[in-house]
């Protein structure tokens, strides 16, 4: 993952437990200020440390706190610099998740070491999208469903992510009330 995602878990951290406890939580994951670099990419073990601190100090399990960091993400990126990207994907949830890879491709120009996953469409209707889910780190569909869920959120539609299957690809059902 990049520090990007870091500094998002950082504001997840804080929003629950203050500035005061995010100084523990980072202490508990064992890093410092280097993992918060947004455009540097680190191992996904650092990510996930950090992840498993802050659930850590939530009492909750990592799977609920990376699906929560996903959600959060989509806010976060929306925020931030990555805005324009985003933007540029689309203006409705199905134009943007025919655009994730295209948004991906651009990202990865400005970070080459990123390892960025695909999307496909694979079926689209007017109650929802299924998108196949590939990439070549493992471990991430649960922050991949909270990604999808944040943006259901950021087009206002009103629904629910699902895992089709745990196959690999996975595939996710995004189900949506009819337009």
């Amino acid at each position: 993952m990049y520090g990007m995602v870091h500094r998002a878990a950082r504001e997840l951290a804080i929003l629950r437990h203050g500035e005061g406890k995010w100084n523990s939580i980072a202490e508990r994951a064992g890093v410092s200020e280097r993992e918060f670099i947004s455009a540097e990419v680190f191992s996904d073990a650092v990510t996930i440390s950090i992840v498993s601190a802050v659930a850590d100090a939530d009492g909750s399990p990592i799977d609920q706190t990376l699906l929560e960091l996903g959600r959060h993400w989509i806010d976060f990126a929306g925020r931030s610099a990555y805005s324009n990207v985003m933007g540029m994907a689309g203006d409705t949830l199905p134009e943007f998740c025919r655009n994730l890879d295209r948004m991906h491709t651009s990202i990865q120009a400005t970070m080459p070491d990123a390892i960025m996953p695909s999307f496909e469409v694979e079926t689209m209707d007017d109650t929802g999208i299924t998108l196949i889910y590939r990439s070549q780190r493992t471990g991430l569909e649960t922050f991949v469903q909270g990604l999808l869920e944040g943006l259901m959120a950021r087009f206002k539609v009103d629904g629910a992510v699902s895992r089709v299957d745990d196959a690999h690809p996975v595939r996710f059902r995004l189900t949506y009330k009819p337009v």
